[in-house]
């Protein structure tokens, strides 16, 4: 039997209670105009900004810096008129981006998970990839900031144009890759139709 494919013992199950297991984290998309929009279940805040700071030219507001309920990435500094602008719009309950056009992302939390928008489709594989990364170190007990994040290139390449949802139940884990079962997230309870293997080892992810 190949290194990585032996049988699962008690130690190497996913860390996932029964409820996780039946829980579906997701990200929908939807296309429409000049910005993409969506949402994100299964995820807090924080991850899926600190996916997105790598950008050196970019500034960030947000609504409270302790407990994240929305935040907005801009392209070069924020002027305070800009700040004060943002706020507005925000409290009102529209997107800034809609009128701000150095915005490159906007993400607020609810009850229902994680409302996004965003002109770049970078973005949008970046959040499915934290996504990913958490869905990943759950289930291996890991703190998520242990593993790395898959590539764009990664994310694309088992992304549906609405999206990708992922459930406990059809996460396999391994002593040498953790095998993580991916459907698409407008067909709410299908069965995995592709996967995504991250290889404990060297800590790289590859498609099937």
């Amino acid at each position: 039997m190949p290194p990585g494919n032996e049988p699962l013992s008690p130690s190497h199950l996913p860390d996932f209670g029964l409820a996780a297991m039946l829980t579906t984290r997701s990200i929908t998309t939807n296309r429409s105009g000049r910005l993409i929009r969506g949402i994100v279940r299964g995820s807090v805040m924080r991850p899926l900004v600190q996916s997105l700071e790598a950008s050196p030219s970019a500034s960030w507001l947000h609504g409270d810096a302790t407990n994240l309920k929305w935040s907005c990435r801009v392209q070069g500094p924020i002027e305070h008129r800009d700040r004060a602008a943002i706020r507005t719009a925000i409290a009102r309950g529209d997107d800034p981006l809609e009128f701000e056009i150095r915005g490159d992302v906007f993400l607020t939390e609810d009850d229902h998970g994680i409302s996004f928008s965003s002109d770049q489709e970078d973005i949008v594989l970046s959040l499915a990839g934290a996504l990913l990364r958490s869905h990943a170190a759950e289930a291996l007990r890991q703190p998520t900031e242990s593993l790395a994040l898959p590539t764009p290139g990664v994310v694309a390449a088992v992304i549906a144009k609405t999206g990708l949802a992922l459930r406990g139940l059809e996460t396999e884990v391994f002593p040498g890759f953790l095998d993580i079962g991916i459907s698409d997230a407008d067909h709410e309870g299908a069965a995995a139709s592709r996967s995504l293997i991250l290889d404990r080892v060297t800590g790289s992810w590859h498609t099937d």
